[in-house]
């Protein structure tokens, strides 16, 4: 059995952290913390309670929020997030729900919350946490960072963009800083390599199309199309606007226009599936006929299908192949 190391200071309290001025001898928290002076500066502990000090000093100064400030929680928090690294997960969600109970309005909860989820590839959760974390305190920069890593891989790159600025905005820890400088550099490169556009032309188009796609799933033909067009002035080799400007027209029993769009996707991305579907239904159509569909499913089909390495038209087949005499079609 693995005994606990005590303090080597007050020989009382777990050590946990590397002692710059004991020659990296293991020490309490509590100890780190009374000891604490300039000279452990490059110790992270030291820079941590620097910008924690920095914070508290803009919570005074603003009066529209107030942080629960309470060592024991945080230590508690730090216990649980030991166990998230190390996989336990069921045991450090058990404490750190605990916590919420106790303490709902504590950033730092939140905050182990969120990192918690993310660890387990739940972003959607991870963005929850996140978002309560920053809302109490909004100078957490850590937490900024973590919620833009959260929104980056939901693909929401707007939202993580936003973070990674706020973390440049706040400052305070000169590592994150740069990687966020570098988040938003790596965007804009990928951006610029695969579209031709810079990164707020990018979201400048991902606006327009977002719109037009609502007007799309609320069958207003004719209206999304204008604004997929509108879209497609900024980025022009976006294969979804394509593929689905050629849905719209297929709607409409314009035939020609919705090949033709469906075919422009495809030259773009030729393994674009969702064209490749929807090209095979519209050669069926009649002219003047308009394509009839039993449900208009929407899919993400680059983080849902592409990024996962997951097939589009595998999911359509395997669900012909669940089809019996006497159902619905799938």
């Amino acid at each position: 059995m693995m005994t606990k190391l005590k303090c080597a200071i007050c020989n009382d309290n777990r050590a946990k952290r590397k002692c710059l001025l004991h020659d990296d001898q293991l020490i309490c928290p509590s100890c780190c913390a009374e000891l604490r002076a300039e000279a452990c500066e490059g110790c992270r502990h030291y820079k941590a309670a620097a910008r924690y000090e920095a914070s508290k000093t803009k919570a005074k100064a603003n009066k529209e929020f107030i942080i629960e400030i309470n060592e024991e929680v945080e230590e508690a928090v730090d216990r649980a997030l030991v166990l998230v690294e190390k996989g336990r997960f069921e045991n450090a969600g058990k404490m750190l729900h605990d916590l919420e109970k106790k303490h709902p309005g504590n950033h730092m909860v939140m905050y182990g919350l969120g990192t918690a989820c993310a660890f387990q590839d739940n972003f959607e959760g991870a963005i929850k946490y996140f978002e309560k974390a920053v809302a109490i305190f909004p100078y957490f920069v850590e937490a900024y960072y973590n919620l833009g890593g959260a929104y980056r891989k939901k693909f929401e790159l707007r939202k993580a963009v936003d973070c990674m600025r706020k973390v440049i905005e706040i400052g305070g820890d000169d590592e994150l800083v740069d990687n966020a400088r570098n988040s938003i550099r790596f965007l804009e490169e990928t951006v610029m390599a695969t579209s031709h556009i810079s990164l707020n032309e990018f979201f400048k188009a991902k606006k327009l199309f977002d719109a037009a796609f609502s007007h799309m799933e609320k069958g207003r033909w004719e209206p999304a199309i204008a604004g997929f067009q509108k879209s497609l002035e900024i980025n022009k080799d976006h294969a979804q606007s394509h593929g689905n400007m050629g849905l719209c027209y297929a709607q409409l029993g314009e035939k020609s226009k919705a090949l033709a769009s469906l075919d422009k996707a495809l030259e773009i991305d030729p393994e674009y599936e969702p064209a490749i579907a929807n090209k095979i239904q519209v050669q069926r159509m009649r002219e003047g006929e308009p394509l009839t569909l039993q449900e208009m499913k929407t899919i993400e089909y680059y983080p849902e299908y592409r990024f996962k390495n997951r097939s589009y038209l595998q999911s359509l087949l395997r669900k012909v192949d669940q089809w019996k005499p006497g159902k619905k079609m799938p």
